[in-house]
């Protein structure tokens, strides 16, 4: 997709990641690979909805719009996939509650989920 002076044009592609390397995803057969000098992007996996803007076979950013591959609930509904960010957020907090209930003789576990997931909705409002 070369421009009128040589120069390659941006274009915007949505599909399924069929692959995943550290240099790159491939999305409708062909490779787009990460730049080296560009923002940091997201690492979707194989299975994820992404859209993504590449000039050439570089990317210049990437959305990943739907998580395929999630965890199933108790009930065997599809639960999302938390990103990094939220998996972070949750074991710190997960941490500070266990800290927090560590000296009550009377707290067990379930105490320290209930605290966690308050203060995860504090957090994240």
């Amino acid at each position: 997709m070369a421009g009128r002076n040589g120069t390659t044009s941006t274009e915007t592609i949505s599909g399924q990641v069929e692959a995943t390397n550290d240099k790159g995803i491939r999305l409708g057969g062909r490779w787009f690979n990460y730049s080296q000098f560009g923002p940091e992007q997201p690492r979707p996996r194989r299975g994820q909805t992404v859209q993504l803007q590449a000039r050439g076979s570089f990317i210049k950013s990437l959305a990943v719009l739907e998580g395929q591959q999630g965890e199933r609930g108790k009930n065997g509904s599809q639960r999302p996939v938390a990103g990094r960010e939220t998996a972070i957020t949750r074991l710190a907090v997960l941490k500070a509650a266990a800290e927090f209930l560590a000296a009550r003789s009377d707290a067990r576990s379930a105490d320290v989920l209930k605290v966690a997931e308050r203060w995860e909705a504090w957090v994240t409002r």
